[in-house]
């Protein structure tokens, strides 16, 4: 009969009313329980490099500056944040100290996108890691990535390719490594490995192509490298490189430069991440290029190599061939991009016969070199001295060994370098340590090349 309820009719209509009821009660929760947060980085109690970054990663999108308001660390740092989907990261603006037990606040009240607020105040503990270095062993073993605790320990392998890496680069967080592998084609790949030497992974399958000196952005967001295209014909030498770049998450990549004709190797990023030098052999010339207003300059160089930006990412420290003084001289110059202007900082009259790439500490108040004077024979020593070329004073004085490779570490406190043993037959190249506050050398490891930091 029309308009009467059966007993199929109530318990449809009671099922309806409790889902009403707990689909009100889902939204009365979320708004009691507001924005919330899926993880920290590190996680508490856990450890970072000395450069960071801090990470908070949200259940839900959220409006940025809410948050970015409410975060920060205890002691005190400086800092800037950056967003990668839902996680809100802190780069500290200089490098956290080893051994220090810092706490990471978000306070209550970021706001999601649709307003909700997170209730409660997050609060978390972590360490800052003591620094090993990376480096390549190759003389009496396979030529493969080791570390070894920056003060001292035993060696531990990272990578197993038969001996088929060619180079490596440390990334800023030290969290990754990307290292390039001679592949069957005698091409070069780029491969990813985490610090402890697990999950090797395959970034870019690179063919008869080689892909060579990786290079880091300074959040590690982009890797450049330079790409020599396979030979016109089989056993044919490798094109000219160019510098490309590649999402180290994605394995996208693309040329630097659409103009195929300009040339580039041996890519370095400023400190700010602003702009990428490359060395251009086609030009004779290191390419400062601004990545955000595609402004360069071109610095004309018979050196072959880039040189190191100033701190502050808006110099660089370069050196150059002077052929004019009746015999070849290295000098020293310095470019700067804001005023596109070069200025000497060493010349042929120095007294110096020879110098290699500078390396400007993290505060840009000193720069090591390796220099050979004239009367020091064919080694070069380490000195220390300002950027403008004054109070200059040596910090290695042993003329059995020339030295280079060196690197400041995050903090400017120690240098590590590579020596050389000359007139010695089969000698190997050994790794050290400068500290600065005591002016001593630590010897690390007796057979190993080309170190980096590894914070």
């Amino acid at each position: 009969m029309a308009g009467r309820f059966d007993r199929f009719d109530y318990f449809v209509w009671a099922v309806m009313g409790g889902l009403v009821l707990a689909i009100t009660g889902v939204v009365l929760a979320g708004d009691h329980v507001g924005a919330r947060v899926a993880a920290t980085f590190p996680p508490a109690a856990g450890a970072v490099g000395a450069l960071g970054p801090i990470g908070v990663e949200f259940a839900q999108p959220m409006q940025a500056g809410t948050a970015e308001a409410r975060l920060a660390l205890e002691p005190a740092v400086a800092g800037q944040f950056a967003w990668d989907g839902l996680t809100l990261w802190f780069y500290p603006a200089q490098a956290l100290t080893p051994g220090v037990t810092y706490t990471a606040r978000l306070e209550a009240g970021a706001l999601s996108r649709e307003g909700r607020a997170s209730q409660r105040p997050l609060a978390w503990t972590f360490t800052v890691r003591a620094p090993w270095i990376a480096y390549l062993a190759s003389v009496s073993g396979p030529r493969e990535v080791w570390r070894v605790p920056a003060a001292g320990g035993p060696p531990e392998q990272l990578t197993h390719t038969d001996g088929r890496v060619y180079d490596f680069a440390v990334a800023p967080d030290g969290e990754r490594l990307a290292y390039s592998v001679v592949n069957d084609q005698q091409g070069a790949d780029l491969w990813l490995i985490d610090r402890e030497g697990r999950a090797p992974r395959q970034l870019l399958a690179c063919g008869a192509d080689l892909c060579t000196v990786p290079a880091w952005s300074p959040r590690g967001d982009r890797l450049a490298y330079s790409r020599e295209p396979a030979g016109i014909a089989p056993g044919a030498p490798n094109g000219p490189p160019r510098v490309w770049t590649v999402d180290p998450d994605t394995g996208q990549t693309a040329a630097l430069y659409q103009n195929s004709q300009v040339l580039g190797y041996g890519p370095v990023w400023s400190p700010d991440g602003r702009r990428l030098a490359v060395f251009d052999g086609g030009e004779s010339s290191i390419r400062l290029l601004d990545l955000a207003t595609s402004q360069e300059m071109l610095v004309k160089t018979l050196m072959g190599a880039v040189g190191a930006w100033s701190p502050d990412g808006r110099r660089m420290l370069f050196t150059d061939m002077d052929l004019e003084s009746g015999q070849p001289q290295v000098t020293l110059a310095l470019a700067d991009f804001d005023a596109q202007a070069i200025t000497p900082v060493l010349g042929a009259d120095s007294g110096w016969a020879d110098f290699s790439v500078p390396a400007w500490s993290p505060d840009g108040q000193w720069v090591a070199l390796a220099l050979r004077s004239a009367d020091s024979g064919a080694t070069k020593q380490l000195w220390l001295m300002r950027p403008d070329g004054g109070e200059a004073r040596p910090l290695t004085r042993d003329p059995l060994y020339t030295f280079g490779g060196y690197r400041w570490n995050p903090w400017g406190t120690a240098l590590v370098f590579q020596r050389f043993e000359l007139n010695t037959p089969f000698a190997k190249p050994e790794l050290g340590v400068w500290d600065a506050a005591t002016g001593q050398v630590t010897m690390l490891v007796a057979d190993g090349s080309t170190p980096e930091w590894l914070p």
